[in-house]
């Protein structure tokens, strides 16, 4: 793991929150924080970067304001390897599906 922030919902990695970085099932550490991830699998394996956009808002915007907050999580969130990884899966089963 060399990320500075969940790859899910972007909490950072920093000192304050090391206590908060998830394990993957061989017990090492994961890119994912432990409100997201466990053991290997995505808590809220459903979730939508709207719905992590959401989650954010209220601990973000307590410092920079909602608006601002969601503004800001909107544009990082695709950013990261989860929200990367969904359309990437999304983009090539769309095309698999319009080449049939």
């Amino acid at each position: 793991m060399n990320t500075t922030h969940c790859q899910s919902c972007g909490l950072p990695f920093d000192a304050a929150h090391e206590s908060l970085i998830a394990t993957e099932k061989d017990g090492s550490k994961s890119d994912y924080c432990s409100f997201c991830y466990k053991d290997g699998e995505f808590i809220q394996a459903e979730a939508t970067i709207a719905d992590m956009v959401e989650v954010g808002v209220p601990h973000l915007g307590r410092k920079i304001g909602e608006e601002a907050a969601r503004e800001q999580l909107s544009a990082f969130l695709p950013t990261l390897r989860r929200w990367k990884m969904r359309e990437e899966l999304i983009k090539s089963n769309g095309d698999l599906i319009s080449s049939t």
